[in-house]
């Protein structure tokens, strides 16, 4: 009875574990938990006493079906991978499902040809044993996920991959319900032989296929989707940056036609009161809005703010060492900065005079580039819809999309991104891992 028990063990087992290193190579570019190894052994210990309850059942039902167990393993299976994925990423539902609809159809696709396999070497009268049907399943399983893995986990793209509907989660519920139903008629055809059994894998091979290719199509399509969006977007930032870059041109040449005019009274020997010598001095620091930071991009984000800030009486402080942060690309630069100084100036404009500030640090902690923004804030906690602020800005397609674009950019690099509300202050907190980016 122990030799059967551990038979039974270790063919489930192996059929949970490739379910999990599936999975664990599908969810290779998603951000993982801080404590994600703890979560994995504690998920392991939770696979192998699922595994011998299902073995001890098996063993110790007089007649029972062998193919009943199997799908009550595999539906016990499909539950904890989808809720170890869930509480082991950091991701949205949506996210998470893009990479199980992968992984699923090909564990079901690795599980079901090396059923098929073995339904011909016992139709043929091809003598098998436990070792040979497990050897079977291994070698079937390391193949198709292999596969899997270098021709469609492998060309995910983890820095633009976010769907905004849920075509995944209908797809990946669908997945399921089939599933089950096939496993079902599987044990019904179990007592008309082998054949039908054959015929039945073979199908459910097929049908594994299709699911695994109309998954990976339809993801490529909201991958495509997603970039395009982006593109529109960042082509709208960037019109609107012109024309705030235009707008602070024109703040300059209005101070330098008023100062022109002040020098010629001064040319003229023209009597000079305290007052026009304060706007004199006031012209002549507009120059010295400049921010060097040692990183040009950020260079230009942060005197373009420094002036609309002058303009605005917005207190706008910075210490950033600029160049922790050339690593980065430019673009991911512009619209990271760009965003964050973006929602805090606007928001400034809404309050009192004597309450805008805004300040800004970029230092180095450790192996990380340690980014803090902080702006005076009374709105109390932000408002979110499925995990996303809603933005208080009118624009009905940047529906709080500078916070998702800067979380994207920031996970990117492998960084963590986390926002702040407190003593009327949002605080904006980014740690972003240098590594063999900095040199």
């Amino acid at each position: 009875m122990l030799i059967l028990f551990l038979q039974y063990f270790i063919k489930y087992f192996i059929q949970g574990s490739g379910l999990l290193v599936i999975t664990t190579l599908s969810c290779s570019q998603l951000q993982k938990k801080r404590h994600f190894q703890f979560i994995f052994f504690i998920y392991l210990i939770i696979l192998i006493l699922a595994t011998c309850i299902i073995a001890y059942i098996r063993i110790d039902s007089v007649g029972g079906d062998e193919n009943v167990f199997d799908v009550i393993f595999l539906i016990c299976n499909y539950l904890l991978i989808l809720s170890w994925s869930f509480i082991a990423y950091k991701s949205e539902a949506q996210v998470i499902t893009c990479f199980l609809i992968i992984s699923f159809p090909a564990f079901y696709i690795a599980l079901k040809l090396s059923d098929g396999l073995l339904f011909i070497l016992k139709n043929n009268n091809i003598i098998t044993s436990f070792y040979v049907d497990l050897s079977i399943l291994f070698i079937v399983q390391l193949i198709v996920y292999s596969l899997s893995y270098f021709l469609i986990m492998r060309t995910y793209k983890k820095d633009s991959l976010m769907i905004e509907n849920n075509s995944t989660i209908i797809m990946f519920s669908l997945f399921s319900i089939i599933t089950i139903i096939l496993g079902i008629i599987e044990i019904f055809l179990k007592n008309y032989g082998y054949s039908y059994l054959f015929f039945l894998s073979l199908i459910e091979v097929l049908y594994g296929i299709i699911t695994l290719a109309t998954s990976y199509a339809v993801i490529q399509k909201e991958e495509s989707q997603v970039e395009l969006a982006i593109l529109k977007k960042l082509w709208d930032e960037d019109k609107k940056q012109y024309s705030l870059l235009k707008e602070n041109i024109e703040i300059i040449n209005l101070k330098c036609h008023d100062l022109k005019h002040q020098f010629y009274a001064l040319k003229n020997n023209q009597a000079l009161d305290e007052k026009l010598t304060k706007e004199i001095e006031e012209s002549i620091d507009i120059y010295n809005s400049k921010i060097k930071t040692e990183n040009e991009v950020l260079d230009i984000i942060l005197t373009d703010y420094n002036l609309r800030s002058i303009n605005n009486s917005i207190e706008l402080t910075c210490m950033a060492d600029g160049k922790l942060l050339n690593f980065m690309e430019e673009t991911d630069l512009y619209s990271l900065f760009g965003n964050m100084l973006s929602n805090a100036f606007e928001y400034e404009l809404k309050v009192s005079l004597d309450k805008r500030f805004i300040s800004l640090t970029i230092t180095q902690k450790g192996k990380y580039v340690s980014i803090h923004c902080e702006n005076y804030y009374d709105g109390g906690e932000l408002k979110k819809n499925d995990g996303k602020v809603i933005s208080s800005k009118k624009d009905p397609f940047g529906h709080g999309f500078g916070m998702i674009s800067m979380q994207r950019i920031v996970a990117k690099y492998s960084g963590e991104f986390q926002y702040i509300i407190s003593d009327n202050m949002f605080q904006i907190d980014i740690e972003i891992p240098i590594g063999e980016h900095y040199e």
